[in-house]
């Protein structure tokens, strides 16, 4: 009875001090102590993504000259533990893997971008966003990546990976916000240091799950290839036209074209106001247009000359995501 009433004071006292702790307003971070050694920060800020009463911080960093002769950098989210009264870091992206790879390369010349917070599902917490573009021994490329915070831990809700200086923005409204990115885009034909284009894409919530809800690069569903080919441009020279060897399943181009039609010109909203654009020319007219609009073709079928309009789809229907990618050099898919 004696050892009962100690144990029973000393988980009393351990409360009474956890409580006093607790409302205790949280000191501010050592982030000498937290973020990795030798790294400057860069920016604080903070942000309630857990929902609990002390706001999370968020530290970007950037370190020292690696052996690559790079900068790396990192994001990490520190929250307060009132019971422990001290700082954790819940989430480190130098730390998290995605896949076969780390979130961001320590290795690697890391920026960080934009960081915005968003509330995806209606509730206290907020999601982080952040943008991070980095430049290694692969080249360069830029992250779109979503992270939320549920039962004290952090996870990767959306990523998306593609060409170095991709941007985004938050859009809609309170309840239906989404993320509206603009990235640089690219045809078979282009070169690929030189995008000539850039394309937008929304990303939100849908069926529960954080994904692309639109994309405006246009789809047609066409295989096509040059009249005049030569090694050095095997999809078509400047002089040749485009031949359809191919025609997608329940794609825009389904129900107009036939394998064996001959593409002489394209009209659209955003077409070149140029004459005489052939081969290649042809594919970056096209791929100028956004998905949604009305595109003519002049199609040249046997011996007859016509005139096809339809509905450019997106990369993102089912029809497109279901075509295979192709390996073939001299066949494009439009």
């Amino acid at each position: 009875m004696r050892f009962a009433g100690a144990l029973a004071f000393l988980v009393a006292t351990a409360f009474t001090v956890s409580g006093a702790q607790a409302g205790v307003a949280a000191p501010e971070p050592n982030l000498a102590r937290l973020v990795p050694a030798n790294y400057r920060v860069l920016r604080v800020l903070h942000a309630r993504l857990s929902g609990q009463t002390v706001p999370e911080v968020v530290v970007t960093s950037v370190g020292p000259l690696n052996r690559y002769s790079l900068h790396p950098a990192d994001v990490q989210v520190l929250s307060w533990d009132a019971l422990a009264y001290r700082w954790n870091v819940v989430f480190d992206a130098q730390r998290v893997r995605y896949g076969p790879a780390l979130l961001i390369d320590p290795r690697a010349e890391v920026l960080i971008g934009r960081i915005a917070f968003v509330h995806f599902v209606p509730a206290v917490r907020r999601d982080l966003v952040f943008a991070a573009s980095r430049y290694g021994g692969s080249g360069g490329l830029t992250q779109l990546v979503v992270v939320e915070f549920r039962n004290g831990e952090a996870g990767i809700a959306y990523l998306w990976s593609g060409d170095w200086g991709a941007t985004f923005r938050v859009a809609g409204s309170a309840a239906k916000p989404a993320l509206v990115a603009t990235a640089p885009y690219r045809t078979v034909v282009d070169p690929r240091a030189q995008p000539v284009r850039s394309y937008r894409f929304a990303v939100g919530l849908r069926g529960g799950f954080l994904q692309e809800l639109r994309d405006d690069r246009p789809w047609v569903g066409l295989l096509v290839t040059g009249t005049d080919q030569s090694p050095a441009t095997p999809i078509g020279t400047p002089q040749s036209h485009l031949r359809v060897v191919g025609v997608v399943s329940h794609s825009p181009a389904a129900a107009a074209f036939r394998v064996g039609d001959v593409i002489v010109g394209v009209t659209g909203p955003r077409a070149a106001r140029k004459a005489g654009l052939l081969g290649p020319a042809l594919i970056d007219e096209i791929a100028a247009q956004h998905a949604g609009e009305r595109v003519g073709f002049t199609v040249r079928r046997g011996s007859h000359y016509l005139r096809l309009t339809l509905k450019l789809g997106s990369v993102t229907d089912p029809s497109a995501t279901a075509t295979a990618p192709l390996v073939d050099p001299k066949i494009a898919v439009v």
